[in-house]
């Protein structure tokens, strides 16, 4: 099954939340190429009102 771009989001931004990536290692293993990228999914999904409940328990 294919992750769909809001799974990636969330793994990339679980990965760094939990220490298990630096954020440029994230960037890598994600293929993103802009840092403002990363950082715009760490506001949406850590820091905004959408933080799933699947990472608060982190």
């Amino acid at each position: 099954m294919k992750k769909t771009k809001k799974d990636i989001e969330i793994e990339a931004v679980k990965a760094i939340v939990s220490g298990e990536l630096f954020l440029e290692e994230a960037m890598h293993k994600y293929y993103v190429k802009d840092r403002r990228t990363m950082i715009k999914w760490l506001k949406k999904w850590h820091l905004g009102d959408r933080f799933p409940k699947k990472l608060k328990n982190i």
